[in-house]
């Protein structure tokens, strides 16, 4: 008896690992037995609260010390969904998207699209429990800030307890608030990269801007240092060939003052254009002009030109001239001296586009660096010894003034072949009813 009396203490103190023994089919015998199937269930009760504890603070741990991303923290708040509820669950983790939800993540087989009326339910803030045939379902809201911001749903071929329920709904309320720190945290990371790279742009745009303002004041100043020596001893053609020189260093500083300040106003919200119709084998003509000036003895490359006369472009004539100026500038700088420069353009009147083509036969850009030709400050080689100078805002400030046209400019270039530059600009509508805007409105995310 006393053994017998012993367990009993034992299963009434909360120790449910071994039966009490049934010595009798008596009254006695039935209660041992009784006893046994309730220790038993509490048994397994204890059990399956002890399982998710366990996998409540496997959660916890992975919410907490995940560093690897949101995605990677998706999937761990999958595998504890999917452990939480058994039986080789699947687990799907939706988003909020405006009046429904998106499956952004899943563990398991591919989902199935949740019934409409199942959506609402979740999207009220309701936790739905349902029998379908891939199993029992169990989904629930998440909330972030007391709105509710997705939904996690398992479904499994097991029952559903009811603290299964009371786990998910608690992982999947935690699940809410970390993805949204590991999304904040992610933007500052990137912010924090962002600064850095800015950091190291003005770092190098301070030093190309020295290199490049220093070189033709020191010209300049070195020049009329000579003039002034030779002044008497020269003849007049002399003279004027070095004044063309002056006159030639002097234009390259003011082209260059002038590209920052212009760029400085671009990254204003506005920017004023007075835009009419523009010949534009004119303005073609006009660029290659102010490019050829640069030069003491003409272009150093065979500039060929295709442009129809009868072309009107609806553009503000100075700054269409400034982005053909940049182009231009940019394929004869990078075209070794006897290379090629062609400008090809067309116009496709149902479209009311004039496609532009400036193709060299140049250096080439790297295929990595292609998709930042347009950065501002970007130059592929910015070494201080690199051959080709520049500031590295030319193509940039074109794009900025293609985008206040409705313009765009691509670019596509082969190394140790040559680059095209692509302009698609909008025909002049001559029978206008009204004139175009004097200023054009930016947004902000166009010209940070």
């Amino acid at each position: 008896v006393a053994p017998v009396s012993l367990k009993k203490k034992r299963i009434a103190d909360g120790d449910y690992s071994s039966d009490v023994p049934v010595t009798s089919h008596d009254e006695l015998g039935r209660l041992a037995t009784s006893v046994n199937r309730m220790r038993e269930r509490i048994a397994g009760y204890v059990h399956h609260v002890d399982g998710s504890l366990q996998r409540l603070q496997d959660v916890s741990r992975a919410l907490t010390t995940t560093t690897g991303g949101v995605e990677r923290l998706q999937d761990a708040v999958l595998e504890a969904a999917a452990a939480t509820v058994g039986g080789a669950a699947t687990a799907v983790l939706f988003e909020r998207s405006g009046d429904t939800l998106r499956a952004v993540r899943h563990l398991g087989a591919p989902p199935q699209p949740p019934a409409t009326n199942v959506i609402r339910r979740l999207l009220r803030g309701e936790t739905v429990r349902a029998k379908s045939k891939q199993g029992h379902v169990l989904a629930v809201p998440m909330f972030f800030q007391d709105a509710v911001s997705g939904a996690l749903l398992s479904v499994t071929g097991t029952s559903v307890f009811e603290s299964d329920q009371r786990a998910l709904e608690a992982l999947a309320n935690n699940a809410a608030v970390a993805v949204q720190n590991a999304l904040l945290f992610e933007q500052q990371k990137q912010a924090v990269e962002r600064l850095r790279e800015l950091n190291r742009i003005q770092s190098d745009f301070l030093d190309t801007a020295q290199h490049e303002l220093r070189t033709p004041v020191l010209t300049l100043q070195g020049q009329l240092d000579l003039l002034a020596a030779g002044w008497d001893r020269w003849d007049d053609s002399e003279r004027r060939d070095l004044v063309g020189d002056i006159d030639i260093s002097t234009r390259l500083l003011g082209e260059l003052l002038e590209t920052i300040v212009d760029f400085s106003l671009l990254n204003a919200d506005t920017v004023e254009l007075r835009r009419r119709p523009l010949d534009l084998a004119t303005a073609v003509q006009d660029a290659a002009g102010v490019v050829a000036s640069h030069f003491k003895d003409g272009l150093p490359v065979k500039l060929l030109t295709d442009v129809p006369a009868d072309i009107l472009l609806d553009a503000d004539p100075a700054r269409l001239r400034q982005v053909l100026r940049a182009i231009l500038d940019n394929a004869v700088k990078f075209t070794p001296m006897g290379g090629t420069v062609a400008v090809h353009a067309s116009q496709d009147k149902g479209r009311g586009h004039c496609r532009v083509d400036v193709i060299d036969t140049g250096v080439g850009v790297a295929e990595d660096a292609v998709p930042r030709v347009f950065d501002r400050f970007y130059q592929e080689d910015n070494s201080r010894t690199r051959r080709f100078g520049g500031m590295g805002l030319g193509l940039s400030l074109a794009r900025r003034l293609c985008d206040a046209h409705g313009a765009t400019i691509t670019l596509e270039s082969t190394q140790g072949v040559g680059t095209r530059c692509t302009l698609q600009w909008p025909l002049s509508a001559a029978d206008a009813a009204s004139p175009a805007p004097a200023f054009v409105q930016f947004s902000r995310d166009r010209v940070a």
